[in-house]
């Protein structure tokens, strides 16, 4: 997981991730895990922004989640090969053509 600041928190800045520091709240897990009740008496915040700090650690935790579920290491293809779907373009060189003339310069 990577590491996330409380400060990644919509609505939380750096006085507020001061705040809730000092009372306990040490992580964005610790934000999404307590209650809105708990995080509005230890930080003395109104429920409504407490509420909506706490939803949006949720929320980010959800999508760093999901965001290394979905960074996976990409298949091997060598440099050569026709995996991804497009064909190789021949060099044009000045050999013969298929008709057996050769080609101007």
């Amino acid at each position: 997981m990577a590491d996330l600041k409380l400060t990644d928190i919509t609505g939380v800045g750096k006085i507020t991730a001061k705040k809730l520091v000092l009372r306990g709240f040490k992580t964005v897990q610790d934000i999404a895990e307590a209650g809105v009740a708990n995080i509005s008496v230890v930080t003395g915040f109104p429920t409504g922004r407490s509420e909506a700090i706490q939803k949006a650690a949720g929320m980010l935790l959800e999508q760093n989640i999901s965001d290394q579920r979905t960074i996976a290491s990409e298949p091997n293809i060598e440099p050569d090969s026709t995996q991804d779907g497009k064909k190789k373009k021949k060099k044009k060189d000045g050999k013969k053509k298929k008709d057996g003339k050769k080609k101007k310069k």
